[in-house]
């Protein structure tokens, strides 16, 4: 055993002490430049129009029956979702910078230096392919304009991002018109923000299909090339509309089948997937305006023989544990249209 000396002892204690001495708190640099996004969404209206887009029935049921009376503060929400689109829908926004810094009410202040172009997404949907309606400016943290999607259905958002401006190509080459990027040495901080859930009705199988008027074909679907979910599991004592109620119809011509629930029945199987087809879907009213047909017999009651409203469900291999006549809760996947 040894002993430690006094004076050794002694040095330690200094030595310790000068360490001790060492140790400070040095205070972060407050966070400086644009953190997130505000995102204001205050009109919806058919593309190029002041038009609000249509909501479903049911929602218009509830103000008289006519779409000019539903509130536009209740128009987009989950009891009175727009109806799915079958052109291009304008998103009237604004946007406001915000800092990671919080004034004394705890909100964060807006990013007054910020000034800069922003790039606007849809989620989902798909940009309309025009420079004009896929940005907007910001000039002292704060900034207006008009984005332009397609492909509308569920629940969805619009977006802005602190993000270059996706390009435009034609064959290759770029299309002329992107909005300059800031000099440097400013950079792109890739801050983001949303709007509120805008709601659009959920898609159907004759959704999927959309038979436009006389073209009887269903390569104009709004959902074709989309990643859909068709149908819910509702709760058996769930309200009519409640997000827990089952996906029901929406048939403003077809009272018999309007707010009926969607019943997905399996009509067929064979090697590589199934047909499923839903049973309560809407009747269509025939239209018989197509002035290059040679010669049409109409339907004697006005309305088309079948409903548009089976699909082919390609699953690479025979289906397990299905048989022809099961109910679907839901089909998901992604639509894609091989015969036109």
């Amino acid at each position: 055993m040894s002993a430690t000396s006094p004076a050794r002892a002694g040095l330690a204690g200094l030595l310790a002490a000068a360490l001790l001495g060492g140790c400070y708190k040095v205070p972060s640099p407050p966070p400086t430049g644009v953190s997130s996004f505000e995102v204001l969404v205050t009109h919806v209206t058919k593309a190029g129009t002041q038009t609000p887009v249509d909501v479903v029935k049911a929602c218009v049921d509830r103000h008289g029956g006519i779409q000019g009376n539903v509130p536009e503060a209740e128009r987009g929400t989950l009891a009175c979702p727009y109806v799915i689109s079958n052109t291009a829908v304008d998103f009237e926004v604004f946007v406001t910078a915000r800092t990671a810094q919080r004034d004394e009410a705890g909100t964060l202040k807006q990013a007054t230096d910020f000034n800069s172009p922003v790039a606007l997404r849809s989620v989902p949907g798909d940009l309309a392919l025009s420079y004009p309606y896929r940005w907007l400016q910001i000039t002292e943290g704060s900034g207006h304009g008009v984005m332009r999607s397609s492909h509308l259905y569920a629940e969805m958002r619009v977006w802005a991002e602190d993000a270059p401006v996706e390009l435009l190509y034609d064959g290759g080459t770029v299309i002329a018109g992107a909005p300059a990027e800031p000099e440097p040495p400013a950079k792109r901080s890739y801050a983001t923000g949303s709007s509120r859930v805008i709601y659009f009705a959920d898609p159907t199988l004759q959704s999927l299909q959309n038979v436009a008027g006389t073209t009887f074909s269903t390569l104009n679907s709004p959902l074709e090339q989309q990643f859909v979910k068709v149908g819910r599991a509702g709760v058996m004592d769930a309200g009519i509309g409640t997000p827990q109620d089952t996906l029901r119809q929406n048939c403003p011509g077809d009272p018999a089948h309007d707010g009926k629930p969607v019943q997905m029945v399996v009509t067929g199987l064979d090697c590589c997937g199934f047909f499923a087809t839903d049973i309560t879907a809407c009747a269509l009213p025939e239209d018989n305006s197509d002035a290059n047909a040679q010669f049409r017999v109409a339907e004697p009651n006005g309305y088309y023989p079948g409903r548009f409203a089976s699909l082919y469900v390609y699953n690479y291999s025979h289906p397990d544990d299905l048989n022809e006549g099961d109910l679907l809760w839901s089909i998901a996947g992604s639509v894609q249209e091989f015969t036109g």
